[in-house]
């Protein structure tokens, strides 16, 4: 069920004009096709896109390992705040983590006692607070202008079926600031119908992907078996595709599938994409001139053949 501030989150989002687009780490070291087709996506679909390189990391990393606390989280936050307050008060990231940390940091400054510390550090540095910033991730943008994407789309998803996953830090960490149900999330589903996809129903479709932040490198076999545990139920409903929206859980996602096949005897070869990497194909952008998608661990190609073949 949507409630009312839901709705109202929405109604504020644009359906065209300036926004901000804040880059994420994990996309530009591991996936730069996503950025590259959020660029043209958003370009292409009425927004123009601003960016500034004095932005730095959102610290998601860190933060959630517990390795700073909130006022050393909301001091850098603060400061890319300011930076991207010259450009635009509308921030779109393709990142769950830089979606959260975002969200937190403009929730903190709104905290007294965090804002009596934070503002000598970075006033000392030229630097003013503001915390009037409306976060979007980017599946939101792409569900609020649906008919557009509809409108504009070059090919159809028809009998592609997909398997969505959603990511904890998204759908968890902050649950009042989504356009969706965190229980039961629909948006990426209503996209892939839009688009005339097969969008699957699985049973662990909460299930985290098996990162957990640092879970990975601190409980590699507990991560392993919530990737099994994932995965497994995936594989049992035959998609051709699966899409996130988070890089974290979409370099999970295709890596663990090998390691599965050693530790688990799970063998699989599922192609991963991230939303932005999908809503340019439908547009028409070549996936490998334009987007870079021959990039992806797992063979994303067979797929996007079918797709543009009908």
């Amino acid at each position: 069920m949507i409630e009312n501030y839901q709705l109202e989150k929405l109604r504020s989002i644009p359906e065209s004009g300036d926004v901000f687009l804040f880059k994420s780490c994990t996309i530009n070291s591991l996936y730069p096709s996503v950025e590259a087709s959020t660029r043209k996506c958003l370009k292409r679909l009425g927004f123009q896109v601003l960016e500034s390189d004095a932005q730095t990391c959102c610290t998601d990393p860190l933060y959630y390992s517990n390795l700073e606390d909130d006022i050393q989280m909301t001091a850098i936050m603060a400061r890319n705040l300011a930076v991207i307050e010259k450009y635009s008060k509308v921030i779109v990231t393709e990142c769950n983590g830089c979606f959260s940390t975002l969200t937190q940091a403009v929730e903190s400054l709104n905290n007294k006692r965090i804002k009596e510390k934070i503002d000598p550090i970075i006033s000392k540095y030229g630097y003013k607070l503001s915390n009037d910033f409306l976060i979007i991730h980017i599946i939101e943008l792409y569900f609020k202008i649906l008919p557009k994407i509809v409108e504009l789309k070059k090919f159809d998803l028809r009998n592609i079926r997909i398997a969505a996953h959603y990511g904890c830090n998204f759908a968890r960490a902050h649950p009042e600031q989504i356009i969706t149900d965190p229980q039961n999330p629909q948006i990426i589903e209503k996209i892939i119908e839009n688009c005339n996809g097969i969008p699957l129903q699985y049973t662990e479709m909460g299930c985290c992907c098996g990162a957990g932040i640092i879970q990975r490198n601190i409980n590699p076999d507990l991560s392993l078996d919530v990737s099994y545990q994932k995965m497994k139920s995936i594989s049992e409903v035959d998609p051709d595709l699966i899409v996130t929206i988070c890089p974290f859980c979409m370099s999970t996602l295709e890596n663990c599938q090998l390691s599965l096949e050693v530790e688990k005897n799970l063998e699989l070869s599922i192609p991963v994409i991230h939303i932005s990497e999908l809503i340019g194909v439908i547009l028409g952008f070549d996936p490998v001139s334009e987007l870079g998608l021959n990039s992806h661990a797992i063979d994303l190609m067979p797929v996007i053949k079918k797709i543009r073949e009908g």
